[in-house]
Protein backbone atom coordinates (compact mmCIF):
# COMPACT_ATOMS: atom_id res chain seq x y z
CA UNK A 1 0.00 0.00 0.00
CA UNK A 2 1.55 3.30 -1.12
CA UNK A 3 -1.21 5.44 0.41
CA UNK A 4 -1.13 7.22 3.76
CA UNK A 5 -4.44 8.27 5.35
CA UNK A 6 -4.69 10.95 8.03
CA UNK A 7 -7.48 12.22 10.22
CA UNK A 8 -6.29 15.39 11.93
CA UNK A 9 -8.31 16.63 14.89
CA UNK A 10 -7.63 20.25 15.78
CA UNK A 11 -7.47 21.37 19.41
CA UNK A 12 -10.57 23.50 18.93
CA UNK A 13 -13.34 24.04 16.41
CA UNK A 14 -12.45 26.72 13.87
CA UNK A 15 -15.52 28.78 12.92
CA UNK A 16 -15.54 31.03 9.87
CA UNK A 17 -14.45 30.77 6.26
CA UNK A 18 -10.90 29.40 6.58
CA UNK A 19 -8.39 27.89 4.18
CA UNK A 20 -6.39 24.95 5.53
CA UNK A 21 -3.17 23.53 4.12
CA UNK A 22 -1.57 20.31 5.31
CA UNK A 23 2.09 20.10 4.30
CA UNK A 24 3.78 16.70 4.28
CA UNK A 25 7.52 16.86 5.01
CA UNK A 26 10.22 14.19 4.79
CA UNK A 27 12.27 15.27 7.81
CA UNK A 28 14.96 12.60 7.64
CA UNK A 29 14.48 9.55 5.43
CA UNK A 30 16.68 7.15 3.53
CA UNK A 31 15.80 9.09 0.32
CA UNK A 32 15.88 12.77 1.37
CA UNK A 33 15.91 15.16 4.30
CA UNK A 34 13.93 18.34 4.95
CA UNK A 35 11.95 18.07 1.71
CA UNK A 36 8.28 18.97 1.30
CA UNK A 37 6.70 15.88 -0.29
CA UNK A 38 3.33 17.44 -1.13
CA UNK A 39 0.48 19.47 0.34
CA UNK A 40 -3.26 19.06 0.69
CA UNK A 41 -5.69 21.99 0.71
CA UNK A 42 -9.14 22.15 2.31
CA UNK A 43 -11.62 24.82 3.31
CA UNK A 44 -14.69 25.17 5.44
CA UNK A 45 -16.93 27.27 7.63
CA UNK A 46 -16.89 24.96 10.67
CA UNK A 47 -13.82 22.73 11.01
CA UNK A 48 -12.28 20.61 13.74
CA UNK A 49 -11.30 17.54 11.70
CA UNK A 50 -9.33 17.39 8.44
CA UNK A 51 -9.10 14.18 6.41
CA UNK A 52 -6.16 13.88 4.05
CA UNK A 53 -4.72 11.16 1.84
CA UNK A 54 -1.39 11.10 0.00
CA UNK A 55 0.28 8.45 -2.11
CA UNK A 56 3.50 7.64 -3.91
CA UNK A 57 3.90 5.35 -6.93
CA UNK A 58 6.42 3.31 -4.88
CA UNK A 59 7.04 2.37 -1.24
CA UNK A 60 7.45 5.27 1.17
CA UNK A 61 11.09 5.85 2.11
CA UNK A 62 11.83 4.74 5.66
CA UNK A 63 12.35 7.55 8.13
CA UNK A 64 10.84 10.49 9.97
CA UNK A 65 8.06 12.68 8.59
CA UNK A 66 6.05 15.69 9.76
CA UNK A 67 2.64 17.13 8.97
CA UNK A 68 2.29 20.91 9.29
CA UNK A 69 -1.30 22.13 9.49
CA UNK A 70 -1.78 25.75 8.49
CA UNK A 71 -4.92 27.87 8.76
CA UNK A 72 -5.02 30.93 6.51
CA UNK A 73 -1.25 30.56 5.98
CA UNK A 74 -0.32 30.37 9.68
CA UNK A 75 0.95 27.21 11.38
CA UNK A 76 -1.58 25.86 13.91
CA UNK A 77 -0.37 22.29 14.57
CA UNK A 78 2.53 19.97 13.70
CA UNK A 79 2.55 16.17 13.95
CA UNK A 80 5.62 13.92 13.72
CA UNK A 81 5.41 10.30 12.57
CA UNK A 82 7.67 7.53 11.36
CA UNK A 83 7.55 5.16 8.40
CA UNK A 84 9.31 1.90 9.20
CA UNK A 85 9.84 -1.44 7.50
CA UNK A 86 6.79 -3.72 7.55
Amino acid sequence: DHVQHFEITLDEVKVGNHDFTVEFWAVETNAASNVKVTEFKAGGLLVNTINAKISLPRDWPIGDYRLDVKMDGKLVESYDYEVSEP
